[in-house]
């Protein structure tokens, strides 16, 4: 049988106002025997303050959307830290904040490689869709994934291009069918959702544990939902910031460079 070696891609999309990684989307890796996903970041800093850290709000050095994820764990606490299940735990890291697109299903290092140099083929794709020039974009509102709000395992920030284009959208579709025609990840559905998970009950017991597809739940022993109904009417169109989508990065999952973001296998970008 095939064995699973320990390589955890990701890409991303990088903020063009920011130094690595700020503002990324990418594809990140689950691999040691599951899979790997592609999703984006917008954070700068490997700072983790905890919650009751107020002052790291006004800290120069966390990104826009940072700083607006900071103060929305914050207020979420202090409003509805009693609701079922909602504690701090469940809250995505800071550092590595990040919009998930899909999955890839990479098994060793040569396959590693032939996904970065795919990701370099995809480059000529990428810039005639944002006219090689950066996207602006704004993280705004809240979603759910499943049916029931009472009963809740992940929670994600919503992300638009500030012209009003789909350009994310378009470039996530193409990435994903790259690939999937390559063999190195299923396409799970025709169009590609695009996600921020801000809360996940997967990181109640391994806050490592970042995504997992809504697809693929662990049976309920393994997470404990949260009722989401009071935060998504509260907090339902909460705004996080902005910033500039510029590149398209090969990560690691897992894995931790010296800003506190994944460590990086590739790299391709918009203008």
């Amino acid at each position: 049988c095939r064995s699973w070696l320990p390589y955890r891609p990701t890409v991303a999309f990088l903020d063009a106002s920011c130094s690595f990684p700020d503002g990324v989307l990418v594809f990140s890796g689950i691999l040691s025997g599951r899979r790997e996903r592609l999703v984006s970041d917008w954070n700068q800093t490997p700072r983790l303050p905890s919650a009751s850290q107020n002052k790291a709000w006004k800290d120069r050095s966390w990104s826009q959307v940072q700083q607006g994820f900071l103060r929305f764990r914050e207020q979420v606490l202090e409003r509805c830290g009693q609701d079922a299940g909602v504690d701090e735990s469940i809250f995505q890291n800071p550092a590595k904040l990040h919009l998930t697109i899909g999955t890839l299903a990479l098994l060793n290092e040569q396959e590693v490689t032939r996904a970065s140099k795919l990701l370099q083929q995809c480059q000529d794709v990428i810039r005639d869709i944002t006219e090689a020039k950066p996207l602006p974009v704004e993280v705004r509102g809240i979603e759910y994934m499943n049916d029931d709000p009472s009963m809740v395992d992940v929670l994600y920030a919503k992300v638009r291009v500030q012209d009003g284009s789909d350009k994310p959208q378009q470039i996530a579709d193409r990435l994903v069918e790259c690939f999937a025609a390559a063999g190195l990840m299923e396409r799970e559905r025709d169009r590609v959702k695009i996600h921020g998970t801000v809360m996940n009950t997967l990181f109640r017991k391994d806050p490592s544990a970042e995504d997992k597809s809504a697809s693929a739940r662990p049976g309920a022993k393994d997470r404990e939902a949260f009722n989401a109904k009071n935060i998504l009417q509260m907090f339902g169109e909460v705004y996080f910031g902005a910033f500039e989508l510029n590149s398209v990065q090969l990560s690691q999952r897992f894995s931790t460079d010296d800003t506190g973001y994944y460590s990086s296998a590739g790299r391709v970008t918009f203008s």
